[in-house]
Protein backbone atom coordinates (compact mmCIF):
# COMPACT_ATOMS: atom_id res chain seq x y z
CA UNK A 1 0.00 0.00 0.00
CA UNK A 2 1.21 4.01 -0.12
CA UNK A 3 0.68 4.19 3.22
CA UNK A 4 4.61 3.58 3.30
CA UNK A 5 5.36 6.59 1.70
CA UNK A 6 4.24 8.71 4.85
CA UNK A 7 0.81 10.32 6.26
CA UNK A 8 0.74 13.40 4.00
CA UNK A 9 1.30 11.38 0.61
CA UNK A 10 -1.17 8.65 1.64
CA UNK A 11 -3.98 11.42 2.34
CA UNK A 12 -3.42 13.31 -1.30
CA UNK A 13 -3.83 9.76 -3.01
CA UNK A 14 -7.08 9.42 -1.31
CA UNK A 15 -6.07 6.70 1.63
CA UNK A 16 -7.16 7.21 5.39
CA UNK A 17 -4.38 6.24 7.43
CA UNK A 18 -6.13 6.12 10.63
CA UNK A 19 -8.88 3.73 9.56
CA UNK A 20 -6.30 1.49 8.09
CA UNK A 21 -4.24 1.92 10.90
CA UNK A 22 -7.32 0.82 13.41
CA UNK A 23 -8.48 -1.83 10.12
CA UNK A 24 -4.67 -3.08 10.66
CA UNK A 25 -5.09 -3.55 14.25
CA UNK A 26 -8.50 -5.03 14.48
CA UNK A 27 -7.18 -7.40 12.20
CA UNK A 28 -4.17 -8.23 14.12
CA UNK A 29 -6.11 -8.97 17.64
CA UNK A 30 -8.99 -10.97 15.78
CA UNK A 31 -6.20 -13.22 14.50
CA UNK A 32 -4.40 -13.42 17.78
CA UNK A 33 -7.63 -14.31 19.25
CA UNK A 34 -8.09 -17.22 16.45
CA UNK A 35 -5.05 -18.69 17.21
CA UNK A 36 -4.88 -18.53 20.79
CA UNK A 37 -8.70 -19.87 20.77
CA UNK A 38 -6.97 -22.25 18.66
CA UNK A 39 -3.67 -23.07 20.36
CA UNK A 40 -5.23 -22.68 23.76
CA UNK A 41 -3.96 -20.99 26.72
CA UNK A 42 -0.44 -22.48 26.60
CA UNK A 43 0.07 -20.43 23.22
CA UNK A 44 -0.96 -17.39 25.20
CA UNK A 45 2.50 -17.66 27.30
CA UNK A 46 3.93 -17.67 24.39
CA UNK A 47 2.89 -14.14 23.13
CA UNK A 48 3.78 -13.19 26.01
CA UNK A 49 7.46 -14.55 25.73
CA UNK A 50 9.05 -12.20 23.07
CA UNK A 51 8.32 -9.46 26.01
CA UNK A 52 10.04 -11.05 28.89
CA UNK A 53 12.73 -11.65 26.06
CA UNK A 54 13.21 -8.29 24.74
CA UNK A 55 12.81 -6.95 28.11
CA UNK A 56 15.82 -8.99 29.22
CA UNK A 57 18.73 -8.70 26.21
CA UNK A 58 17.22 -5.70 23.82
CA UNK A 59 15.34 -5.64 21.10
CA UNK A 60 18.41 -7.02 18.63
CA UNK A 61 16.84 -9.96 16.88
CA UNK A 62 20.08 -11.61 17.51
CA UNK A 63 19.78 -11.80 21.02
CA UNK A 64 16.31 -11.76 21.80
CA UNK A 65 14.78 -14.75 19.67
CA UNK A 66 17.67 -17.53 20.97
CA UNK A 67 16.11 -15.82 24.62
CA UNK A 68 12.79 -15.88 23.74
CA UNK A 69 12.97 -19.43 22.61
CA UNK A 70 14.62 -20.40 26.22
CA UNK A 71 12.72 -18.31 28.41
CA UNK A 72 9.50 -19.96 26.83
CA UNK A 73 11.11 -22.90 27.34
CA UNK A 74 11.74 -21.96 30.65
CA UNK A 75 8.20 -20.63 31.59
CA UNK A 76 6.72 -23.65 29.99
CA UNK A 77 8.53 -26.39 32.07
CA UNK A 78 8.23 -24.46 35.47
CA UNK A 79 4.03 -24.18 34.78
CA UNK A 80 3.71 -27.72 34.29
CA UNK A 81 6.30 -28.87 37.20
CA UNK A 82 3.97 -26.32 39.25
CA UNK A 83 0.82 -28.43 38.44
CA UNK A 84 2.56 -31.97 39.17
CA UNK A 85 4.25 -30.30 42.71
CA UNK A 86 0.32 -29.05 43.36
CA UNK A 87 -1.52 -32.49 42.23
CA UNK A 88 1.47 -34.15 44.74
CA UNK A 89 0.77 -31.87 47.52
CA UNK A 90 -3.09 -31.83 47.47
CA UNK A 91 -2.98 -35.31 46.76
CA UNK A 92 -5.47 -34.96 44.23
CA UNK A 93 -7.22 -37.64 41.54
CA UNK A 94 -6.91 -34.99 38.59
CA UNK A 95 -4.43 -32.93 37.63
CA UNK A 96 -4.68 -29.34 37.44
CA UNK A 97 -4.73 -27.90 34.08
CA UNK A 98 -1.96 -26.77 32.57
CA UNK A 99 -3.88 -23.84 31.03
CA UNK A 100 -4.53 -22.63 34.58
CA UNK A 101 -1.00 -21.83 35.47
CA UNK A 102 0.12 -20.19 32.32
CA UNK A 103 -3.10 -18.55 32.13
CA UNK A 104 -1.77 -16.47 35.69
CA UNK A 105 1.64 -15.90 34.46
CA UNK A 106 0.25 -14.56 30.96
CA UNK A 107 -2.59 -12.74 33.01
CA UNK A 108 0.34 -11.11 35.59
CA UNK A 109 2.82 -10.36 32.79
CA UNK A 110 -0.10 -8.52 30.23
CA UNK A 111 -0.81 -6.72 33.60
CA UNK A 112 2.37 -5.59 33.98
CA UNK A 113 2.58 -4.37 30.34
CA UNK A 114 -0.72 -2.39 30.69
CA UNK A 115 0.94 -0.88 33.93
CA UNK A 116 3.81 -0.03 32.44
CA UNK A 117 2.75 1.42 29.41
CA UNK A 118 0.03 3.80 31.34
CA UNK A 119 3.42 5.24 33.10
CA UNK A 120 4.67 6.32 29.51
Amino acid sequence: MRIYMGIPNAKQLGFEPEFIRHLGAFVVSLLTAVIVSYVGIIGFIELVVLHIARFLVGSNHLFSMPTAILVGTSIALSADSIVKLISIYVDAVAELPLGVVTSIIGALFLVYLIIKRLRE
